[in-house]
């Protein structure tokens, strides 16, 4: 009995050398000027931002509809160009009923008499308004703060 007492006081000091340190929150060299680390930064200007009145943008879940396959998720909001020259690259597919994060709407092709395109912020592309559900109307996204076609001809605001 005596023995295991011995041996059982031994073992806890090892046991709890053993154990991992927890790492500093702030890393050797993360310490930049004022001595605010990278994350104090942006902290401090997400409160100035809130302060000042300004919010990040809320995003709405809406679901994939009217397709049987998948959607395709595009860096600009049209297929084939102005006169089918040219293609909007593919960033992902959206496969249908699946929920997707939106945070604005464009204008751009019309698709299905539907000539919104819902951004994904996440993905960072555009979805054709006509394949998000009820929940992406133009009241719940509002415009995006960019211009509607960046680098396009015709100007921005001239496909309807």
């Amino acid at each position: 009995m005596k023995l295991s007492n011995a041996f059982t006081l031994l073992l806890l000091p090892l046991a709890a050398l053993a154990n991992p340190v927890p790492e500093p929150e702030v890393v050797k060299g993360e310490v930049v000027k004022g001595g605010y680390t990278p994350r104090d930064i942006i902290a401090l200007r997400d409160e100035d931002a809130e302060v000042a009145g300004l919010v990040p943008r809320a995003t709405v879940v809406c679901k994939i509809v009217n397709v049987v396959t998948t959607v395709s998720c595009r860096w600009n909001p049209w297929h084939a160009g102005w006169n089918g020259n040219g293609k909007s690259a593919v960033r992902t597919d959206f496969k249908p009923n699946t929920g997707h994060d939106f945070s604005c709407y464009t204008v751009g092709e019309c698709i299905g008499g539907n000539c919104t395109w819902d951004w994904a912020p996440n993905w960072s592309c555009y979805v054709p308004g006509y394949y998000t559900d009820s929940k992406c109307t133009k009241a719940a996204l509002g415009p995006c703060p960019w211009p509607d076609v960046p680098n396009s001809s015709p100007p921005a605001g001239l496909w309807d």
